[in-house]
């Protein structure tokens, strides 16, 4: 039975893929996090899938499905300064070297099933987020 990651594991451990495959982290627009974990939790299954998914809820009153756990977990990393949001326009997400050693170090002890589910949300994360400019 694989390790049961937590909706924050898999978010730093999305992260570090997003930025290593030039997906633009964006802050300001949640949209697409939104999606992200939306569509994971409709398209995944099996024992890749960690169970937090089950129970991450999502609100369809507005212009997209919307996780109140999510949207907390994302303020969060940047109000703990894990994740740095530059002034003045708050669009983007960018990782802090420090912290992000941490995350890189846990990434060399996840297993297979849940290397595969990361995979599935990295090539969701290029269909929903914008992609880096290559001269950017």
């Amino acid at each position: 039975m694989p390790v049961q990651y937590s909706l924050g594991d898999i978010v730093r451990q999305l992260a570090l893929l997003m930025r290593d495959n030039g997906i633009v982290m964006v802050y300001k627009n949640e949209a697409p996090w939104h999606y992200l974990f939306y569509r994971l939790k409709k398209e995944t299954t099996g024992e890749s899938r960690p169970a937090f998914l089950n129970r991450l809820r999502f609100d369809a009153d507005g212009h997209y499905p919307r996780s109140r756990e999510l949207s907390e977990f994302l303020h969060g990393l940047h109000t703990a300064c894990t994740v740095r949001v530059p002034n003045p326009s708050y669009e983007e997400i960018t990782l802090q070297p420090r912290v992000t050693r941490v995350w890189e170090e846990a990434r060399k002890g996840l297993d297979n099933q849940t290397k595969e589910f990361l995979e599935k949300g990295l090539a969701i994360a290029k269909e929903e987020f914008p992609l880096r400019q290559a001269n950017a």
